[in-house]
């Protein structure tokens, strides 16, 4: 079903939908709907069959056969979909120049290809999801930064591989808009580099750091 005009979709907690299924389920090119905002949140009954790659040739041959025909898109959630993986991510779902908020929470298989994917493919991000990915680290942060510019909010918290300074400065040096960051629970990051953060960053009102270093602490500006 090609929804061209939906702005808002939430497939949270869909435990068995992998992102193939998605783009087979969404961009059939008919028929279409005036559809604004569609929930399918913990859908657990949603047990979709192996999409092969036939399945995809097909899709890419169809005419508007792409999630990028949602092109209204602003807002999507796709955390707790736990057969998501990189491939899923960085090759049929995300590529979406428009969309402002994103939510990738919960997904214990992928990593920093793609949040870097993300960030490259969806430049005008102002809110961007990855707590409780424990595959994200430093290195993801730095690849992706760059392309972050519009971004506001960001959550990052049980991130357990994020360890030095060098996520926190990139975050200072290209995402100078960033007024929310959740780190809580990222044992390896400091108590002093979030104070750097803090005077470096022109706009940002909170900052939430429990049990960032070990300690029990939350900041809020």
């Amino acid at each position: 079903m090609v929804l061209p005009e939906l702005r808002t979709l939430d497939l949270s907690e869909c435990l068995h939908v992998s992102g193939a299924e998605i783009v087979k389920g969404l961009s059939a090119p008919e028929p279409r709907a005036r559809l604004e905002t569609l929930s399918l949140k913990s859908c657990t009954y949603i047990r979709p069959r192996l999409v092969t790659d036939e399945d995809l040739g097909v899709f890419r041959e169809q005419e508007g056969a792409s999630l990028l025909v949602l092109r209204s898109l602003q807002d999507l959630d796709l955390s707790a979909c736990s057969k998501l993986t990189d491939s899923s991510i960085t090759q049929h779902v995300l590529r979406y120049p428009d969309l402002q908020r994103l939510s990738l929470s919960m997904l214990p298989e992928i990593s920093d290809d793609s949040l870097a994917s993300v960030a490259y493919h969806c430049r005008s991000l102002t809110s961007l999801e990855f707590s409780h990915c424990p595959r994200i680290s430093d290195q993801g942060i730095a690849r992706a930064a760059p392309y972050l510019a519009r971004l506001q909010h960001l959550y990052l918290s049980c991130s357990v591989n994020l360890c030095s300074h060098r996520s926190l400065s990139m975050l200072v040096q290209h995402c100078k808009r960033l007024r929310t960051l959740d780190i809580s629970m990222c044992k390896y990051i400091s108590l002093t580099m979030v104070e750097l953060l803090q005077s470096q960053l022109p706009f940002i009102e909170n900052v939430h750091c429990r049990f960032v270093g070990g300690a029990d602490l939350t900041l809020l500006l």
